[in-house]
């Protein structure tokens, strides 16, 4: 329990005392996380020293799949093997006891991919001793293999599991015969967490939880403990987030991450940035919030064909925490630069800085405007310079502007993140507007009319760059909505959909839902009702 123990920071512990926990670095100094699926295998399946050297170079930590990146630890040794909580693979049959499963006996999945009665993993149970010991063995196996530790994917502190159609379920505890509800889950999981954390004390290991879950559990708490990192995903790129202090704004997350410091946790800041602004504010919002043991990762330009060159960025020292300039642009300083950060859902400003600065793409900067949801990453052009005090300055059309993001935010949600359900009565099933693992972002869908029957639907799914919503039209009859069409809407690069339909005449009520891709987890819209006239 030392590492729990230590996690207080009254007890003055010592970075070594954290056991697992990465060592310490300087603020300033980019930990670069690359996410090394199956289509970066190309990089890994023969590479030359040379190509191995740069990628132990680039790369503080790789997330790896066993057994495939096995025999490559011998040169990376930077490596997390990843595993899920709680998935079965169809592929890959284990005892029967050990799915979860609803009322009738029939097993249930996580909520990911589902559709035409089946999704793409079962769900097995987190409080069974023996799948957790199988678990267990298995991840120790890994880190004798050389790996450096595990990532740990769908730590959800929410109960999200469904039967074969994307219906949300309440599976049967086998401990009890009655329906699980949300406690039983989350302590379920933080003892499952607790354990691997007790049992492979040498591994580094990372959660991918909900963040917008919180930290106000006992039990999200105890998950929180059993981590060394958490895996934050889209970082602040996630177009969910919005400005203010609301559940799911970028200061509510930027606080989140502080407290998780204190504990002596880092996070990984995990994006799919496309463009080039957007990578500029990830990397900003990094240097916000990087305390030395935290990582940024991002699907594109962090591969050794498209590296980015600001991932090399390095500020130094932090001279302190981040704070807020009298516009609200949030600012940090350093030893050899500063950030700046404009939220989202604010109004463009520009901050003067002086002369001796230039941004990562080497142009000299004497003052910067900010849209919106961006930032800017500045170099002082001498390092013994100490910082310019800033005075914020409003916008101005002589000074250069840095452009927003091409996928800007998504307008606000019409529904927050899932509250914990109210657990139902033996006989129910849940309901629930699920958001995706996004910071609230997730699919959402409104409805304009056209004229007559005729409506158009419209909405957006965060994070998403490519795919399709499903849109599920019912109709209200004899008091009760039953299905009556369902039609595919194509996503455009922006994540955003559009479809004009022609309804019967009566009561309507339409969800938008998204089965997921590579850059988006599945999500559903709440329903948007709609009444069509007979004309």
């Amino acid at each position: 329990m030392v590492s729990l123990l230590c996690a207080l920071s009254i007890l003055g512990c010592t970075d070594a005392a954290l056991g697992a926990a990465p060592a310490r670095d300087r603020a300033g100094l980019i930990h670069f996380a690359r996410a090394a699926d199956s289509s970066f295998d190309r990089f890994t399946q023969a590479p030359t020293p040379a190509q191995q050297a740069w990628m132990r170079t680039k790369y503080w930590r790789m997330r790896t799949y066993s057994p495939y990146f096995d025999s490559r630890t011998a040169w990376y040794s930077g490596a997390w093997s990843y595993r899920n909580a709680m998935a079965i693979y169809p592929n890959a049959p284990k005892p029967e006891d050990w799915y979860l499963r609803d009322a009738q006996g029939r097993k249930l999945y996580i909520w990911y991919a589902c559709g035409g009665g089946t999704c793409t993993q079962f769900a097995g149970d987190i409080g069974s001793p023996a799948y957790r010991a199988a678990w267990i063995a298995d991840a120790k196996g890994d880190i004798q293999k050389g790996y450096k530790g595990l990532f740990v994917d769908d730590v959800n502190m929410q109960l999200r599991i469904s039967d074969g159609n994307g219906n949300l379920q309440w599976p049967i505890d086998p401990r009890t015969g009655s329906p699980m509800n949300d406690q039983s889950w989350r302590r379920y999981m933080a003892e499952f967490m607790e354990q691997i954390r007790r049992e492979i004390p040498t591994a580094e290991i990372v959660h991918n939880s909900l963040w917008f879950d919180g930290d106000a559990d006992p039990y999200i708490q105890r998950q929180h403990n059993a981590a060394d990192l958490i895996e934050i995903e889209r970082g602040i790129n996630d177009s969910g987030l919005r400005g203010g202090e609301g559940v799911v704004s970028l200061r509510t997350l930027l606080k989140l991450i502080d407290r998780l410091h204190a504990k002596g946790k880092g996070v990984v800041m995990d994006a799919s940035a496309p463009t080039h602004a957007e990578r500029v504010y990830g990397l900003a919002g990094y240097f916000l919030i990087s305390e030395g043991r935290d990582a940024m990762g991002n699907y594109q330009a962090g591969t050794p064909d498209d590296w980015w060159a600001g991932y090399d960025t390095d500020l130094g020292e932090a001279l302190g925490a981040r704070y807020d300039l009298p516009n609200g642009v949030i600012r940090r300083d350093f030893t050899r630069g500063t950030v700046l950060l404009n939220t989202p859902d604010t109004s463009t400003q520009t901050v003067s800085l002086g002369a001796g600065y230039r941004d990562v793409d080497g142009v000299e900067r004497s003052a910067v405007t900010l849209a919106p949801g961006t930032g800017a990453v500045l170099l002082r052009t001498s390092v013994a310079a100490p910082p310019v005090p800033v005075t914020p300055q409003p916008p101005a059309k002589t000074e250069t502007t840095i452009d927003a993001p091409t996928a800007p935010n998504v307008p606000t949600p019409t529904a927050t993140p899932t509250p914990t359900p109210t657990p139902p009565a033996p006989s129910g099933a849940p309901t629930a507007s699920i958001s995706s693992k996004t910071g609230g972002g997730g699919t959402s869908a409104s409805i304009s009319r056209v004229s007559g029957k005729r409506v158009k639907i419209s909405g957006r799914v965060a994070g998403a760059t490519s795919g399709k919503v499903k849109l599920v039209i019912q109709r209200k009859t004899s008091g009760k909505w039953k299905t009556v069409r369902t039609v595919a809407a194509p996503l455009k690069k922006d994540g955003s959909f559009a479809k004009t339909l022609t309804a019967a005449a009566g009561n309507h009520r339409v969800q938008a839902r998204f089965a997921g891709t590579k850059t988006a987890k599945a999500s559903r819209s709440s329903y948007r009702t709609f009444s069509a006239r007979r004309s």
